[in-house]
């Protein structure tokens, strides 16, 4: 009504104003009216003049009489009564000076004609229109454009940010955004980038994975890019003036992270020097076919010369580690920046038996967990330098890496889906945990984790990401009955660490977990992130220590039960458990859905250099699943958090580790304001459980993060708590 009101106002003044479509007939009246107007004001004068000189002549004779007092008086009542006959006489008579002009001005154009009202409107309907596409542009244009981008990201796994796209050109090069450079490998640099997904059609290299046929929707989604990886490769993202910006030497950063060949030496090699041999080819490669790469090996029967083989793995690790140290450490393709051994080498230890699939998941496991879109095997020094060497492409990534498959595909037999061995069964959840020197909470971590499958029938596997390259043996010793994987990576800390496991994991549900937390006896913990996964579909991320909301009617700090300066979950899951939406999280432990994790882009590298603490990478991803229409989302665990002594030890051990540390977290946190500009706002910088102004602010004044979350939180608000839900159901 507002719209159509303004409309033909507007219309009537532009067709008052122009005047257009009048005939010469018009034309003449008007004219006519004109004449009539100047008539009635030369009428109306002469009647002021004619008024005038009359009341001027009207003088009584008796008045005129000197000295005769009653005459006067009389002369005078009878003006005054003659004054108020002549006012009543001039308002019933002819039109003022001033009502004659109101006169003319409102009969010289007359009434709106038949064409003057249809024009009226015309134009009053094509301004209703103009309006109401002016909105749709301005609102409703806008709104669909995001629902079609967040749904096609939905669907195809492609994960084009906003926030990347803008500080991106087409060819991936460096690109400065306020405080913020964005810098990717050029795409011309890596070939093995360039190449189409096209299907597989090697039968040797499919053979090597037993499998005699490829079925060509066993695909995962798209890449973010053209790279030709199952997995979005995010852009390097620094600050401008950074003095903790990452220093690699003559190498550039991204290219240890995203490399372009990743050498697999599938053939379990027992002596540590044959080993060295087939890594000091590698390094001596020349050419760009060694270039930017890393080396994944199968240290299963690995052992030095002194060792026994009862004893093999951990002695014959350290005993190649200690091998390269003496030669003075690799000078070529394998060459590190940090005097490290195992910059550019992966040493997988698995579980080993006599079954003839042990080979086939540590051959997969191997190559799942490549970070390059191509994949070449090397069984020997001199393989490494033949002209063709088998290699694996994209595709077979993507199959290795989709868990969805039948798990006769890893089998030797297509036919039959029965599982042969422990390892051919896919595990429900996988267990990613990063290690570094605790050996006192290896048994009690072994106990809890190997109970779930032994005890209560709940299939897992452990995949570990050992930075400190000890206590392995031990590992291997506690997980003996159930699918484990050891992994030394030179030290590369707990972001590449918990993302190279989740590319090694086989099952959909990836249960990050720190090395000085202790898991509950029973896994009612996992169960309820299975439940909530699939009641909520969006659902990416259950985190199980603390979450945070800063702005908004759920602004707080919430978390474990009797927690420090935490508030206890206020809402409930459909089965009435403590389970609420959070905008971010702190890690430990953090469950994951796997396929929204490598789409997403995983844990983003940015936010440390290699073997450094990457405090904050958690509440980014937390805050990057919203923006990428995902949900996070928060339940108790029962966990025991920083068991022994954590607050001496890791990245708290030294001052100076310890400053480094403080420094860090100040660094990220400063690069996620910067990064996630105009979606995330802390609104509460005291403290979200110490804000009263945050916590009164409408779910209209909040940013978006804090605004998602909330609106999320509405679906809860109809459950219930359950108090018998704290017994294992499983």
């Amino acid at each position: 009504a507002h719209l159509f009101s303004l409309s033909l106002l507007l219309s009537s003044g532009i067709c008052l104003a122009l005047r257009g479509g009048e005939r010469p007939q018009r034309e003449r009246e008007r004219g006519r009216r004109r004449s009539d107007c100047l008539r009635a004001r030369t009428l109306s004068l002469s009647f002021s003049l004619v008024r005038d000189f009359s009341l001027a002549a009207r003088v009584s004779l008796p008045a005129r009489g000197a000295g005769n007092d009653e005459g006067i008086k009389r002369e005078r009542e009878r003006k005054v009564s003659s004054r108020t006959r002549t006012l009543k006489r001039e308002r019933s008579m002819a039109p003022t000076i001033s009502t004659s002009r109101w006169w003319c001005r409102h009969h010289q154009r007359g009434p709106f004609t038949t064409t003057q009202r249809t024009t009226i409107s015309k134009v009053s309907f094509l301004l209703c229109v103009l309006l109401l596409l002016a909105h749709f542009f301005a609102r409703t244009f806008p709104r669909v454009i995001k629902e079609q981008q967040q749904k096609y990201i939905f669907q195809t796994g492609t994960n084009r940010l906003d926030y990347y796209r803008d500080g991106l050109n087409t060819n991936h090069q460096k690109e400065e955004v306020g405080m913020i450079t964005y810098a990717r490998r050029e795409e011309s640099e890596d070939e093995a980038r360039l190449e189409e997904k096209s299907s597989h059609e090697s039968s040797l290299s499919l053979s090597r994975f037993g499998s005699e046929k490829t079925r060509e929707d066993d695909d995962v989604s798209e890449s973010a890019d053209t790279s030709g990886l199952d997995y979005a490769s995010l852009p390097r993202v620094l600050l401008k003036g950074d003095k903790l910006q990452c220093k690699c030497g003559s190498w550039k950063c991204e290219s240890f992270d995203q490399p372009r060949v990743s050498f697999v030496i599938s053939r379990e090699i027992e002596d540590v020097g044959d080993l060295l041999n087939v890594l000091n080819s590698i390094d001596a490669m020349d050419g760009d076919e060694g270039k930017d790469c890393e080396v994944l090996v199968n240290g299963d029967g690995l052992k030095s010369s002194s060792s026994s083989s009862k004893d093999n793995g951990e002695d014959g690790i350290n005993a190649l580690i200690a091998m390269i140290r003496k030669q003075g450490g690799f000078t070529n393709n394998l060459a590190s920046y940090r005097n490290e051994p195992l910059e550019r080498i992966v040493i997988v230890k698995s579980e080993s038996g006599n079954n003839k699939n042990d080979d086939g998941v540590m051959l997969e496991r191997l190559v799942s967990g490549a970070l390059a879109a191509k994949v070449r095997f090397v069984e020997n020094a001199g393989n490494v330098r033949e002209e063709t060497p088998m290699e694996l492409k994209t595709t077979v990534l993507k199959r290795l890496r989709a868990v969805d498959s039948s798990s006769s595909s890893s089998s030797g037999s297509s036919s039959s889906s029965t599982p042969t061995s422990k390892a051919d069964v896919h595990p429900r959840v996988s267990f990613a945990v990063q290690y570094f020197k605790r050996p006192n909470l290896v048994q009690k971590i072994a106990t809890q984790l190997a109970g779930y499958a032994i005890k209560y029938n709940f299939a897992v596997e452990v995949l570990i990401n050992d930075d400190s390259a000890t206590e392995i043996q031990e590992w291997h010793e506690a997980f003996k009955q159930i699918s484990h994987a050891i992994v030394c990576a030179g030290n590369v800390h707990e972001i590449r660490g918990y993302n190279r496991l989740a590319l090694m994991s086989r099952a959909q549900i990836v249960a990050v977990i720190q090395d000085d937390d202790l898991p509950p006896t029973e896994p009612n913990w996992l169960i309820q992130a299975e439940d909530n996964f699939y009641e909520h579909k969006k659902l990416a991320l259950i985190a199980g220590l603390v979450g945070q909301i800063q702005g908004g009617p759920d602004t707080g700090r919430w978390g474990k039960q009797r927690g420090r300066h935490v508030k206890q979950i206020p809402y409930y899951d459909s089965k009435g458990r403590p389970f609420m939406f959070v905008s971010w999280a702190n890690i430990g432990p953090f469950v994951l859905k796997r396929d929204a994790f490598l789409s997403s882009g995983m844990f983003h590298d940015s936010y440390s250099c290699r073997g450094d603490p990457g405090i904050g990478f958690d509440y980014e991803y937390g805050i990057r699943l919203w923006r990428n229409n995902r949900e996070v989302a928060l339940q108790i665990m029962q966990f025991r958090y920083h068991v022994g002594a954590s607050r001496t030890s890791g990245t708290r051990s030294s001052t100076n580790m310890k400053t480094r540390r403080d420094n860090i977290e100040s660094r990220n946190t400063k690069l996620i304001h910067h990064v996630h500009k105009g979606f995330y706002v802390n609104h509460a910088p005291e403290g979200a459980n110490k804000s009263p102004k945050a916590k009164a602010m409408s779910v209209k004044q909040t940013c978006k993060a804090a605004t998602l979350p909330t609106l999320a939180n509405k679906r809860l608000a109809k459950n219930r708590k359950d108090s018998k839900s704290g017994f294992f159901s499983g």
